[in-house]
């Protein structure tokens, strides 16, 4: 039997060191009784210590300490974190989840992932996306100002391209006139019919 639990043991003890991440666990007393290897490397061996005495970094340890205690009291908490690490700034999410027995809380259980690289991504990918959205607003504010443009200088063109047309049109009436009256007549209706011009009046000057 003891041949037996120490293979277990063994076992257990390989498969909690190779995972990925940080795993610890403590007693009702806050006292670490498990620590994987990444752990480890982070913080040094823990095991036996209890949390007061941890190399648990100071701006952290009154926020871990509470979220210790509340999970002891039965919840589930997830954290968010930054750590200096060999000069640098790792960020890492972490989960703490009571353990029991019987319905008995007897400890908790911890897991922490370094999530530098996904933070960085997601960073980099927002601040993209924020770029990408200011390039595309200014080049639809410029495209918006330039079919404004292209509206305003048709609308001169074809207004000028009328006058010609109605200049043209009225000299041509001038040319074939053959009296005053049929003259003014006639240049009244192009005015009106080619021009567009609603409303044609002519004064004449008496002698």
């Amino acid at each position: 039997a003891e041949a037996a639990r120490q293979i277990s043991e063994a076992w257990l003890r390989t498969i909690i060191d190779q995972l990925p991440f940080d795993l610890w666990a403590m007693d009702e007393q806050l006292r670490y009784i498990v620590q994987n290897a990444s752990s480890r490397k982070l913080f040094g061996d823990v095991v036996g210590k209890p949390f007061e005495d941890s190399p648990a970094p100071e701006q952290h340890k009154a926020k871990w300490l509470a979220l210790n205690r509340r999970v002891l009291a039965g919840e589930v908490l997830h954290d968010a974190y930054a750590l200096d690490v060999a000069a640098q700034t790792r960020r890492y999410e972490s989960i703490l989840a009571p353990v029991k027995v019987d319905e008995a809380i007897v400890g908790l259980v911890g897991i922490a992932m370094d999530v530098t690289q996904r933070k960085q991504t997601e960073d980099e990918l927002r601040l993209y996306r924020e770029q990408l959205e200011e390039l595309v607003a200014s080049r639809t504010a410029a495209l918006q100002a330039e079919i404004e443009e292209r509206t305003r200088v048709q609308g001169e063109l074809s207004q000028v391209n009328r006058v010609l047309q109605l200049l043209s049109e009225c000299n041509q009436v001038l040319v074939r006139a053959a009296d005053e009256t049929g003259l003014l007549e006639k240049i009244w209706r192009v005015i009106v019919e080619l021009g567009g011009y609603p409303v044609v009046w002519v004064g004449l000057t008496a002698h």
